[in-house]
């Protein structure tokens, strides 16, 4: 008679790793952690990520510098902050943080010095899913219950007194709204033209719509999708800076990059493969941007052995 003996799986950590176009491994920034939501500050020296800690059940918003990997705490609070997004200029990083009954977005200095700054309080109860900061400043997009939101940092409203705009809402999913560079775009995820089986199995594309920076609460409009990817998308989906590429990750853990153009109007290309990732990730890739301005760079928190952390 056999015994089955149940053997545990060797425990894993993040290894902070910079990829480039072809997958190559440039650098490993710091030292393994339980790490995941990496995105680069757009200059590329530096990464915001959160970082969890087993031993509280906390997690908090950290950045690394990519040259020495020296880590710095941007929040060490009893709340559970994640989802870090960089400022245009990279001076500060914005980032969502459960309080209560509350999920709000917040902003701080890249460093932790300063005061945290409230940018805008959702609804209580409200999932608030922080995708992006646009390029001129002006705007936060933000997913909430598969309806995409457009939260306006212009003007004299502050805080609290800060709304949220309908961007988008149907009776498919919409998330991980990106703004293109020139802020004429929206980029996407969404089930919006797929089957009802595709739809159970919870399979995606990227779409792209005109956005009127003007007038946001307009929302999508009449405008047709376009879709800028096939055979399915996890998520990871941001602009290059000059407006020419965007990329996004595919179902089978692929990094993709699809040419388009936005003169006179949005266009996509084939997609077509940079690289394959050394194995899944263990968190949801739908929610930050890991590539570099000039999308030169990827960045991942890769699952390693936990006995590497004693290199």
């Amino acid at each position: 008679q056999r015994v089955l003996i149940a053997v545990p799986h060797a425990p894993t950590l993040q290894q902070i790793t910079l990829f480039d176009r072809q997958g190559k491994v440039l650098s490993k920034v710091g030292e393994p952690g339980r790490y995941r939501q990496p995105t680069l500050s757009p200059d590329g020296t530096k990464v915001a990520v959160v970082r969890d800690v087993p031993q509280t059940g906390n997690a908090d918003i950290w950045t690394f510098d990519v040259a020495s990997g020296k880590g710095t705490p941007v929040t060490l609070d009893s709340s559970a902050d994640w989802e870090a997004i960089w400022s245009p200029d990279g001076n500060q990083v914005a980032y969502t943080s459960n309080r209560g009954s509350f999920q709000s977005i917040y902003r701080k200095d890249w460093d932790g010095t300063g005061n945290e700054e409230l940018l805008f309080q959702n609804t209580p109860g409200a999932s608030t899913g922080l995708t992006d900061w646009s390029a001129d400043g002006k705007f936060l997009t933000v997913t909430s219950g598969g309806v995409l939101l457009v939260v306006p940092l212009a003007g004299s409203q502050k805080g609290l007194e800060r709304k949220a705009i309908e961007w988008l809402r149907d009776e498919y999913r919409v998330q991980q709204g990106r703004i293109s560079p020139d802020s004429r775009y929206m980029a996407y995820l969404s089930d919006e033209l797929k089957t009802k089986d595709e739809i159970d199995a919870r399979i995606q594309e990227v779409y792209v719509r005109p956005f009127d920076a003007s007038k946001p609460e307009a929302g999508a409009g009449s405008a047709k999708a376009v879709q800028a990817s096939n055979a399915g998308a996890r998520g990871m989906v941001f602009w290059r800076q000059d407006g020419k590429e965007m990329y996004y990750l595919n179902a089978d853990w692929e990094v993709m990059a699809v040419e388009v153009t936005t003169t006179p109007t949005f266009q996509a290309g084939t997609p077509r493969l940079l690289f394959k990732l050394p194995g899944h990730l263990i968190q949801n890739p739908t929610q930050w941007k890991n590539g570099s301005g000039d999308g030169q760079r990827f960045v991942f928190a890769i699952s390693v052995p936990a006995s590497l952390s004693a290199r």
